[in-house]
């Protein structure tokens, strides 16, 4: 009985575990009460998996620079030493002459290390970072280093995205979503020094052989303005990562990082217009980013979804020498972020889910089932359910119990019905034998 009783506990909480790690992240609907003037967005709060706010997250639009968090994602994968030198070639500058590319400010034939290459790439929006990078890994063969890009994309999942060159320069031919730019940006921040390059404003270039130490070019700043404390953009919470505008197509890009009170926020926002209604040239990426991030900051909070004295169910429970049902509590609280003002008495559905066997004894704190929370038709969380109380055994019953599982194994009942046969073939034999010698002694008298 022991080994059955932590047989059913084991599943249990295999169960819980099993479902809480196959929830991905959740996409409950929150409205603010503002719009946004970027065509796609995605907000999520990374310590969650919650996604807060979505605006056309699978619509495809030009990444122009935000294709350099790929080109970094390469770089960092297939460079085991950011200290290794590497030298820019004529062949990057050719390829980018009369392009209007965003630059480092590099020079052919300058030696900088790969992590240097990196900083351009992220903080100075480089697209001769971007070109150095893939041509140290595949020479003059781009194509080999997109190709290695576009691999990288769909084994993160980012199916709607497609990637031309390794700065997005090529405007018409790259295409990317929200969603995507939120899977390949969230694999980024795994790798080691991604998010340390992309989060920092101000980067000290060591002197090169092409620039020395009084060279002012060896100072760069993060090219997004909501880290810069003299913008009217400016956040304090605000990190990194990249910004993009894609000339052809006339928008902006932008995905930040973003922290406070303890939580962690990753934002995409695709498709911002680079001009208002008057023609006037603005950067909606900006600002909308801080009408999302503000939002967040002051109605959003993790929440307690379970109280832990709340009776959810009778549990029957069977052999006992009492009542045969237990009531069961949630085993364990739930934190989960949500807006304050969301009435979780009302827009929240708890669901329970019994043990089918419930066996006596049965201990206080023993595993009894699980319960599904769910918000807007969405199980954000399942927790494991607990009995109150303890629940003792009848000696009685058990023995009842026993012969029944005894007698209903199937072995057993294929043991009885062939110890049956033996048993009768036996006695016809034994009939038998008994009537012929009766029939031999009346013979001889």
């Amino acid at each position: 009985m022991k080994q059955a009783k932590r047989l059913i506990s084991l599943v249990a909480v295999f169960m819980i575990v099993f479902t809480v790690a196959c929830v991905p992240a959740r996409a409950l609907t929150f409205n603010p009460d503002f719009e946004i003037a970027s065509e796609g967005a995605y907000l999520v709060n990374l310590d969650t998996d919650t996604v807060i706010y979505e605006k056309n997250k699978d619509k495809q639009f030009c990444p122009a620079s935000l294709t350099k968090i790929m080109t970094a994602i390469i770089a960092l994968e297939n460079c085991e030493d950011l200290s290794t030198k590497v030298t820019a070639p004529v062949f990057v500058f050719d390829d980018l002459y009369g392009r209007n590319a965003s630059n480092a400010g590099m020079s052919a034939g300058e030696e900088m290390t790969m992590e240097d290459l990196l900083y351009g790439l992220m903080l100075k929006s480089g697209c001769d970072s971007a070109g150095t990078i893939a041509y140290y890994f595949c020479q003059e063969d781009t194509a080999s280093f997109v190709k290695m890009m576009n691999d990288k994309a769909k084994e993160i999942g980012a199916k709607d995205t497609v990637f031309a060159d390794p700065h997005g320069l090529n405007d018409g031919d790259s295409f990317t979503t929200a969603y995507d730019m939120y899977l390949i940006t969230k694999y980024a921040l795994s790798l080691p020094k991604f998010e340390e390059i992309a989060t920092s404003y101000y980067y000290e270039l060591p002197p090169t052989n092409k620039r020395g130490e009084d060279d002012s070019t060896r100072y760069w700043t993060h090219t997004n303005s909501m880290m810069n404390k003299n913008s009217s953009y400016y956040n304090q919470y605000v990190k990194g990562i990249k910004t993009g505008t894609a000339s052809k197509s006339n928008i902006q890009n932008l995905v930040t990082m973003a922290q406070k009170d303890g939580n962690t926020y990753l934002l995409v926002v695709l498709g911002a217009p680079t001009r208002d209604a008057d023609g006037n040239r603005q950067n909606s990426t900006f600002r909308d980013s801080n009408k999302l991030y503000n939002w967040v900051f002051s109605d959003f909070s993790m929440r307690s979804l379970v109280d832990l004295e709340e009776y959810v169910a009778e549990v029957p429970v069977e052999l006992s020498s009492g009542n045969n049902y237990v009531m069961a509590l949630p085993g364990e609280d739930v934190l989960y972020f949500l807006p304050e003002d969301l009435d979780l008495s009302t827009e929240m559905t708890k669901v329970p889910h019994l043990n089918e066997e419930v066996l006596a004894p049965i201990k206080k704190g023993d595993v009894v089932g699980t319960m599904d929370l769910q918000i807007q038709g969405e199980t954000v969380a399942t927790v494991k359910l607990i009995a109150a109380n303890d629940v003792n055994r009848s000696t009685m019953k058990y023995i009842i119990y026993q012969a029944q599982q005894f007698v209903g194994n199937k072995w057993v009942r294929v043991a009885l019905i062939v110890l049956g046969l033996l048993l009768f073939l036996y006695l016809v034999f034994t009939i038998s034998y008994r009537m012929k010698k009766k029939k031999r002694r009346r013979r001889f008298r």
